[in-house]
């Protein structure tokens, strides 16, 4: 072969991932986990070029990973949250049929056609914030002073400031707090008031939220229809 056509010949780049700064900087990248870090290379690793989906088993996760099967699925459900890989298909063991889930990565368009966008979801992914809501408990027992504080509210009995000073006389007791999440719109009433309003949360932590909301927006409970 001539010098000439070796010039003109291009030489393919070796296989390799890629993980550029802005995604390394980005809030989904930051906080997540470094078992889920690592399996965001290893999804990376296994991306074709052709089409953009990845079969992974949970089993081959644990390999990859070198972790147990809880490890793996929870590095899994943290790249699926933050928005890195999204679920094509889902995986079916059976005895004469097994079948890995296959994935695809959001940093690559989910299909190889003209103008097509990778989704990226990942860079538009916001952390929930988290407010610590003390529990107080007052001269007898919490059990005591959640019920009294029920049945003032459900009688419509007291404002915020007769609310606000039965809170304060009730410090002698030690605190116990418990996280609420909330959306990343932030801590205003009407933040507080959506948590609030959440099945997910318990009576206890529903009669915390809406104290709270009733201090940052300076409602009464006669207010309250």
């Amino acid at each position: 072969m001539s010098s000439s056509r070796k010039k003109g010949k291009a030489k393919r780049a070796e296989a390799h991932v890629r993980l550029y700064r802005h995604e390394l900087e980005c809030p989904a990248y930051r906080t997540m986990s470094t078992d889920a870090r690592a399996l965001l290379v290893e999804f990376r690793s296994l991306f074709n070029i052709d089409e953009n989906s990845v079969f992974l088993s949970v089993r081959e996760m644990e390999r990859r990973l070198n972790v147990g099967q809880r490890r793996a699925q929870a590095a899994r459900d943290e790249l699926l949250e933050r928005g890195w890989i999204i679920e094509l298909e889902p995986g079916a063991f059976h005895r004469k049929n097994k079948l890995a889930t296959v994935f695809a990565l959001t940093n690559e368009p989910l299909k190889r056609i003209d103008g097509a966008v990778p989704l990226k979801s990942y860079m538009r992914w916001q952390a929930p914030v988290k407010i610590t809501v003390a529990k107080l408990a007052t001269h007898g027992s919490h059990t005591d002073y959640r019920e009294e504080v029920i049945s003032r509210l459900e009688a419509g009995d007291g404002s915020r400031g007769d609310y606000r000073q039965h809170e304060m006389a009730s410090l002698s007791v030690a605190r116990t707090a418990t996280q609420i999440v909330l959306p990343p719109e932030g801590t205003d009433g009407a933040s507080l008031l959506a948590a609030a309003s959440s099945p997910d949360i318990g009576k206890s932590q529903q009669l915390w939220l809406l104290a709270a909301w009733m201090l940052v927006t300076g409602v009464d409970r006669g207010q309250i229809s």
